[in-house]
């Protein structure tokens, strides 16, 4: 769900896409756009391929991670009054931080972890359908929030 978002936000804002790539400086100029095709695709296979394959979730992990770098990257270089570009696009003053690392590297350790659990060979029943709705709600939630609590001023600091 999270990728196939980004990928959404990502294809209904093309024009902005490739300055929110060029934004972080770690490829050469004009390259933005044909980058952004690229996550685009990317975000979009292992999202598909999460419903299938339980090895997406690792490759998943693997574009987080990436994220988490280039991210982490920018922040150590004092670049970091820009655009993350995960899911949507600041309205505000945007700006890297920390959390975001964080937020997906904790995210790419519950893809590895789940895509290492062992499987049950037991048919799915309803009640599994309503488990996994209502974790996907709850994650969902979680997500928001963290995100909610990231985009909030510090009070009484300047940031």
């Amino acid at each position: 769900m999270l990728f196939a978002l980004a990928a959404w936000h990502k294809l209904r804002d093309w024009p902005r896409i490739g300055g929110v790539i060029a934004g972080y400086r770690m490829l050469p100029q004009g390259a933005s756009l044909p980058a952004a095709a690229v996550l685009i695709a990317l975000e979009l296979a292992v999202a598909a391929g999460s419903l299938v394959w339980r090895q997406a979730l690792v490759a998943a992990s693997a574009l987080l991670l990436g994220y988490a770098c280039a991210i982490g990257l920018n922040i150590l270089r004092g670049n970091d009054r820009i655009d993350c570009g995960c899911t949507g696009y600041s309205a505000a003053a945007p700006r890297l931080k920390w959390a975001m690392c964080l937020r997906n590297s904790g995210i790419a350790l519950i893809g590895v972890m789940v895509a290492s659990a062992a499987v049950s060979t037991r048919p799915l029943i309803w009640m599994d359908f309503v488990t996994i709705a209502c974790a996907l709600a709850g994650f969902a939630t979680l997500y928001a929030a963290f995100e909610a609590n990231m985009a909030a001023p510090l009070s009484g600091a300047n940031a």
